[in-house]
């Protein structure tokens, strides 16, 4: 008995050592296959948010590549985004824009980067090379070099946050020409 079993650990052993590089491009092609089931593409895509009948937020990207992994799904625009913010009586709030945006789902996050951009109705321009947005706590944050510009001043410094229509901001380590209250 105890041969027998012997035998059939050494079969086995070499059967599985003894895997071709036929069975090494059968598993590449089935990874590839599960990779293209979980993978969307799409072209000139227009995402609009809406909350109790109001449009809230309009999202446009060129191209959008969907990972629906059961884990980490993610929707990458690496030819970059816009998004207008509106408020209830459907006038535009805010913008942001950027060339490369990930939204990474479960954690209700969306990472921009290159050239992002946002502009609020208070004439208020941030640039910075990248910023966060978190969708369940209406905040867009940074901890980059960002430039604010507003009708009569222009501050830059490091770790910026803000309301995600850019109404309310605050630099935390600013810097800069600006006018303080009398």
């Amino acid at each position: 008995m105890r041969f027998i079993a012997c035998r059939v650990c050494v079969l086995l052993l070499l059967f599985v050592s003894c895997t071709s590089s036929k069975n090494k491009e059968v598993i590449n092609e089935m990874d590839q296959l599960d990779e293209m089931l979980i993978t969307e593409t799409a072209e000139d895509i227009t995402v609009t948010n809406t909350d109790s009948g109001f449009v809230k937020v309009v999202l446009t990207s060129p191209l959008a590549i969907t990972i629906k992994h059961p884990t980490d799904p993610t929707t990458e625009m690496p030819k970059g985004l816009n998004a207008v913010f509106f408020n209830k009586l459907g006038q535009e709030e805010s913008n942001i824009s950027a060339q490369y945006g990930i939204s990474y789902d479960k954690q209700n996050l969306v990472v921009l980067k290159n050239n992002v951009q946002v502009k609020n109705e208070k004439n208020e321009k941030l640039n910075t090379e990248e910023l966060t947005w978190n969708r369940v706590t209406k905040k867009i944050y940074t901890d980059k070099f960002v430039t604010i510009t507003t009708p009569t001043e222009t501050l830059s410094g490091y770790e910026m946050e803000a309301d995600e229509d850019f109404s309310n901001w605050i630099i935390k380590k600013a810097s800069g020409k600006f006018n303080l209250a009398p």
